[in-house]
C-alpha cells in the first residue's frame, strides 16, 4: 500500500482502538451521554476510513466504486452528526431542540444522498478514474457540477454553521483556548472542502484533504474532554497535597488552630489546643472564645481586635494570653485571616497560634540575669569609688 493508504489504515485502527476504550468508559460511567455519543462517533469514523481504504485499493473499485463513493458521503454526514452531538453535550447545552434542529438539516441531506439515483447523484458520465495519483487508483467524480459534489459542500457548510452557533451560545462558559481550537479545526475543514473541490474540478492532481481534517477534528473532540479530565486530576492532586499539608499542620504540628464565627463562638479547634489547655472538645465547641478562653483582664481588648480583623483585616498577627482548664495562663502568638463563604461574605476568622510562653520565660530569665549583672557592676563601681 502507498503512503496515503497506510495513513487511512492507521486512522481506522486508531478510531477502532478509541472505540473499544470508550466502550469500556461507557460501562464504567453509566449514564454518561457524552461518552456514549463519543463511542458512536469513533465507530462511524472507523467505518468512514474503512470505506476510504476500499476505495483506494484495486479490490475496492472494481465493480462497486459508485456504491463506495455513496457510502463515503453518507458516513461523512454521519460523522458530522455525531460530532455535533459531542459538541452539544461537551458544551453542556440544555435545550435539546437546538441540536435536533441542526442535526435534522444534515439528516435531510443524508436522506437525499441515500435515495438519489446514481445517474443524478454522480452525473450522466458517473465516475472516472485517475491512476496517476501517488496512492494508485482512486475513483474521482467527473468535472463540473454534480449533486454528489454539491451535497458534500452543503454538508460541510451546515456542520461549520451549526458548530459556530453552538459555540457562540456558550461563549460565556467556554475556555477561550477551547474556542480557538474549535475554530481552528473548523477552518481546516472548510479549507479542505475547498481544496477537494479544486481536485475534483481538475486544476490540481492530489489526494483529498477532507479525510485528514475530519480525523484531526475527531481527535480534537476526543482530546478536549479528556484533557479537561487530566487537568482536573492534576488539579485534584495539587489540592490533595495542599490538604495533606493542612491536615499535617492542623492535626500533627505543635500549633493551635482555631476557627471562630462572626459572633466569636468556637466552630473549630485542633487537637493540640486540647492537649495544651486540658479541655475536652465538647467543653470548648460553641463557646464564646473571649469569655471562656481569654483572661478577663484581656477579654475586651482581644474582642476589639477580633472585630477589627473582620471589618478591616487589621491585627493579622498579635500576642495575647489564654487560660487553660486549670486557669494557667499561656502567651500565644496569633496569625489571623478572615474566612468567607462561596458568595465572598465574611463568616468569621481562622487563627493559627504558637505557644511562646516558655520563650518569654527564658527571655525574662535572661533579662533578670542582665539586670543582676548590671546591679553587680554598679555595686562594684560604687565600692571602687569609696576605696
Amino acid at each position: 500500500m502507498k503512503t496515503v493508504s497506510v495513513l487511512y489504515t492507521a486512522f481506522a485502527s486508531i478510531s477502532l482502538f478509541t472505540c473499544f476504550l470508550q466502550l469500556f468508559l461507557s460501562f464504567v460511567k453509566r449514564g454518561n451521554i457524552l461518552a456514549f455519543i463519543s463511542l458512536i462517533l469513533s465507530f462511524v469514523v472507523f467505518l468512514r476510513f474503512s470505506v476510504i481504504i476500499l476505495c483506494s485499493e484495486p479490490f475496492g473499485i472494481a465493480d462497486h466504486h459508485l456504491t463506495l463513493l455513496r457510502c463515503q458521503l453518507l458516513l461523512t454526514q454521519a460523522v458530522f452528526i455525531c460530532m455535533l452531538g459531542v459538541i452539544f453535550y461537551f458544551l453542556e447545552h440544555t435545550k435539546k431542540l437546538i441540536i435536533l434542529l441542526h442535526v435534522s438539516m444534515i439528516g435531510f441531506l443524508m436522506i437525499l444522498s441515500l435515495i438519489i439515483p446514481d445517474n443524478i447523484l454522480f452525473g450522466n458520465n458517473q465516475a472516472r478514474y485517475f491512476s496517476d495519483l501517488s496512492d494508485g487508483n482512486i475513483p474521482l467524480i467527473s468535472k463540473g457540477f454534480t449533486w454528489w459534489r454539491a451535497i458534500t459542500d452543503m454538508t460541510i457548510l451546515m456542520f461549520a454553521f451549526s458548530t459556530i452557533l453552538l459555540i457562540v451560545k456558550r461563549l460565556d462558559s467556554v475556555n477561550y483556548k477551547t474556542v480557538i481550537i474549535f475554530f481552528t479545526g473548523l477552518g481546516l475543514i472548510l479549507f479542505a472542502g475547498l481544496f477537494d473541490q479544486i481536485v475534483d474540478l481538475g486544476p490540481i492532481n492530489s489526494v483529498y484533504l477532507l479525510p485528514f481534517t475530519i480525523f484531526l477534528f475527531y481527535l480534537i473532540l476526543n482530546f478536549i474532554p479528556y484533557a479537561d479530565l487530566l487537568k482536573n486530576v492534576f488539579e485534584n492532586n495539587i489540592i490533595y497535597e495542599e490538604e495533606k499539608k493542612w491536615r499535617n499542620l492542623i492535626y500533627e504540628a505543635d500549633v493551635i488552630v482555631v476557627g471562630l464565627n462572626r459572633m466569636g463562638h468556637v466552630e473549630f479547634i485542633n487537637p493540640f489546643f486540647l492537649e495544651l489547655t486540658g479541655y475536652e472538645e465538647d467543653e470548648v465547641m460553641g463557646k464564646d472564645w473571649f469569655e471562656f478562653i481569654i483572661p478577663p483582664k484581656e477579654s475586651y481588648t482581644a474582642q476589639g481586635s477580633f472585630i477589627e480583623i473582620l471589618d478591616f483585616e487589621f491585627h493579622t498577627h498579635y500576642n495575647n494570653l489564654i487560660l487553660t482548664k486549670y486557669k494557667e495562663e499561656k502567651m500565644i502568638r496569633w496569625f489571623n485571616v478572615r474566612t468567607r463563604d462561596l458568595n465572598e461574605n465574611i463568616t468569621g476568622s481562622l487563627s493559627i497560634g504558637v505557644d511562646i510562653t516558655e520563650d518569654l520565660r527564658e527571655k525574662e530569665k535572661i533579662i533578670d540575669k542582665l539586670e543582676a549583672a548590671q546591679d553587680l557592676i554598679e555595686k562594684l563601681k560604687t565600692k571602687g569609688q569609696k576605696s
